[in-house]
């Protein structure tokens, strides 16, 4: 409801804008709204995800509760960031965001393919392997989200890159950014030590 009261008053705005400047602040805004709309409707797949698993009396393992915890630290930060940057115009802030994205996709893959060896060693239920996959799902939507809101922000401030996004991102990936090669080492090292102890903590 709040989104479609934002895109109602922006279409409205539109008509009495003129410039080209304020037109593509529109055009921004149009496009982050609907970030945040994204945003919650993935907290309500998650929240049923929850609910599953209260109705069916399961539970996630130990293990997988431990590896989710280190995801969420990470995910706090990036919803943090796409706030910040999104609120403040912080181009800095935007800029963290899509090697911190990167760093997630291969920590959900870790956390995809470690539930696998639980689940063929029997440590977990064939619905509740289920329900984990579909968060992991959801975490990895609301990661791409944040990359959305980091890119959107970045093309507010540089209306150039609007029209390569891709190209843009994935030059990133393709390590010609050495700002973006920096975070995505730092964040790395730092998440993925803390999966280690995490797995070092369940063979002890």
């Amino acid at each position: 409801m709040l989104t479609d009261g934002v895109d109602t008053y922006l279409v409205k705005l539109s008509s009495h804008v003129s410039s080209e400047l304020h037109t593509s602040i529109l055009d921004h805004y149009h496009k982050v709204v609907t970030e945040f709309e994204r945003l919650g409707d993935r907290a309500v797949y998650i929240a049923e995800n929850a609910t599953a698993l209260h109705k069916e009396g399961l539970k996630f393992s130990e293990e997988a509760l431990n590896e989710i915890g280190v995801v969420r630290e990470l995910m706090n930060e990036m919803l943090a960031l796409s706030k910040q940057s999104f609120v403040s115009r912080d181009v800095d802030a935007a800029r963290k965001i899509e090697p911190m994205e990167e760093v997630m996709s291969s920590m959900l893959n870790t956390l995809h393919d470690n539930h696998l060896d639980r689940l063929h060693e029997g440590k977990c239920t064939i619905h509740g392997g289920v329900i984990f996959l579909d968060l992991i799902s959801n975490l990895e939507r609301i990661a791409d989200i944040c990359s959305n809101i980091g890119v959107a922000t970045l093309t507010r401030a540089n209306p150039g890159i609007g029209n390569v996004a891709h190209s843009y991102i994935t030059s990133l990936h393709e390590g010609v950014d050495e700002q973006y090669n920096e975070v995505y080492t730092s964040v790395h090292d730092k998440f993925f030590a803390k999966l280690e102890e995490v797995e070092k903590g369940e063979k002890a």
